[in-house]
């Protein structure tokens, strides 16, 4: 029984050093992460790239099925990374969808 025991005990722990070590090699650190950089580059200027501004335009205009003018966009900060925080807004906007047919 006790040697059972330690082997289960030694399988976990196997598989907890494992799991932190995958997690240290394949999760980018999100101080480094490249949309980041890029967000603090463009809050430094103050104007947003217009290929990303098409693309924002396009997505909105998609979602709400016509045309739209984008009159302003701001840049989330560190929160948007966290997957409850993103999953809680998209909730959001999904029920505050505009309807067209009135």
């Amino acid at each position: 029984m006790i040697v059972g025991m330690l082997v289960v005990f030694v399988g976990l722990t196997f598989m907890a050093v494992l799991l932190v070590a995958l997690k240290r090699v394949l999760v980018q650190d999100p101080d480094q992460s490249v949309s980041e950089q890029n967000a603090n580059r463009e809050n430094a200027s103050g104007e947003i790239n217009p290929h990303h501004l098409v693309v924002i335009s396009a997505a909105v205009a998609a979602a709400v099925r016509g045309p739209v003018r984008v009159h302003k966009v701001i840049l989330m900060g560190r929160e948007a990374g966290r997957p409850w925080v993103t999953e809680g807004r998209v909730t959001i906007m999904g029920s505050h969808r505009p309807h067209r047919n009135w």
